[in-house]
């Protein structure tokens, strides 16, 4: 037979260890959803941590390539220094004894290049091997370029010592937009 005291010590240990139960539930509950909450967290942190180390990595290269960059750059005209290019090109010109006039000048923006170009026609003239010697020079320059386009008629008599040459050279160059 149960007493009293009994039922009242097996109710309130029912009660105690439903109480118990649940907070324990709970407990597990929050442990858990915080659990995955802090593991979003650190993965965030640990994403983070590797964009900063790639961040200081590449500042780390562009410091160590600028030298090179600025070498490179320099093969590459600007918009700021075509008409520097212009004015040496028809001063070299004068040295080897060639007439060189500008005729025009156009940039482009080709399909499928990362740089525009510079497209510049000359008017030369003097003796054949001036020419040829100018023609050698404008294919040799230090820039990202090349000779499009050559056209040219012998002026004066056959003998190569008082013939020479007169004609056009579209020249294209690569341009660096800044």
């Amino acid at each position: 037979m149960l007493t009293n005291k009994t039922k009242n010590v097996a109710i309130f240990s029912l009660i105690f260890f439903l109480v118990s139960g649940g907070v324990l539930g709970f407990t597990v509950y929050k442990i858990i959803s915080l659990g995955a909450e802090l593991q979003k967290q650190s993965e965030i942190v640990a994403r983070n941590n590797v964009l900063q180390k790639k961040y200081t990595e590449l500042l780390s290269v562009l410091k160590q390539t600028e030298r090179e960059r600025e070498t490179l750059t320099s093969y590459l005209l600007t918009e700021q220094k075509t008409v520097d290019f212009l004015t040496e090109i028809e001063q070299i010109a004068k040295t080897q004894g060639v007439e060189l006039s500008t005729d025009s000048l156009s940039v482009s923006k080709p399909d499928g290049k990362k740089f525009d170009e510079l497209v510049i026609t000359f008017s030369i003239k003097g003796s054949e091997k001036r020419v040829k010697n100018m023609i050698q020079t404008l294919e040799t320059l230090p820039y990202s370029g090349h000779v499009t386009q050559l056209s040219l008629i012998r002026t004066g008599s056959v003998p190569a010592t008082t013939s020479g040459f007169s004609g056009n050279i579209e020249l294209t160059l690569s341009l660096l937009s800044i």
